[in-house]
């Protein structure tokens, strides 16, 4: 079977589980930075979440056409590693332009890293964007132009992720495809799953070490792991006080906070 194939009924399986579970599940593959040092698996997991049907779906359908042209393309091999590697890189994006009070959950930037494989490798091929035959490279001129067109708009959607995923995926490819003399020996699988997974490691403990020697981050996450809501709700409210004259900390305890109340309204005085 197609390691595409076995992605997709993976996605699937945990989609389920987090609708069956979700209070368990979604902590266990959802990438929380400010978490990473606890849960540095989530670099890789999350690559398997999903938050809704109409996410898996379409993030599924873009998968099994384009990840079965690469496989076919590169072999199940060097499919997966850039599949994997793509997705770490499209992590590392995402974190770059986000809070570290965020969260990410998806496949999108593993499979814009395919995307952008292919548009090195098979720039040429004819696909089908929307109903209309155009060139591999059109396609993914397009998929950029739209997350660059998005990028820092407020929609819930991590397009720094799909861009880094995707620039990842051409980069990888790039270098993979250039001519070599004597010729490269084929990639080992077990290397096409390690150097994701121990870069997903090197990303986790970074980016979870840098949020957490900030004080000012160390004291938002007591106030989102407080006991109650309420409790939760007032230890903002204080830090947003304490913080009254640091107009940028403050406005950042703040943002935080409108992340997860939305009954009352974050205020310093």
């Amino acid at each position: 079977m197609k390691a595409t194939y076995i992605l997709i009924i993976l996605c699937v399986l945990v989609f389920i589980l987090e609708q069956a579970a979700p209070n368990t599940v979604y902590p266990l593959v959802t990438l929380s930075p400010i978490n990473l040092l606890s849960s540095p698996w989530t670099v890789i997991t999350s690559m398997f979440g999903h938050e809704d049907v109409l996410h898996i779906l379409f993030n599924m359908i873009a998968l099994f056409v384009f990840g079965s042209m690469l496989e076919n393309r590169v072999g199940t091999t060097k499919f997966l590693f850039i599949y994997f590697l793509s997705g770490v890189l499209g992590s590392v994006g995402f974190m770059l332009f986000s809070s570290p009070f965020t969260s990410a959950l998806g496949a999108s930037g593993a499979i814009f890293g395919v995307i952008g494989a292919l548009v090195v490798l098979e720039p040429n091929v004819t696909m089908l964007f929307y109903f209309v035959p155009m060139p591999m490279y059109m396609v993914g001129g397009i998929y950029i132009l739209i997350e660059l067109f998005y990028l820092g708009s407020a929609d819930s959607i991590a397009h720094s992720a799909h861009i880094v995923g995707f620039f990842g995926g051409v980069a990888i490819a790039a270098f993979e495809g250039k001519a070599s003399w004597p010729p490269k020996p084929p990639m080992a699988f077990w290397k096409a799953l390690a150097i994701p997974i121990v870069l997903s490691l090197v990303v986790a403990i970074g980016f979870g070490a840098y949020y957490l020697s900030d004080q000012l981050n160390v004291k938002i996450l007591n106030c989102t792991n407080a006991a109650s809501y309420d409790t939760a709700r007032t230890c903002f409210l204080d830090l947003s006080k304490d913080y009254k004259n640091s107009p940028q900390q403050q406005a950042y305890v703040c943002s935080v906070y409108d992340e997860y109340f939305t009954d009352e309204a974050c205020t310093g005085v």
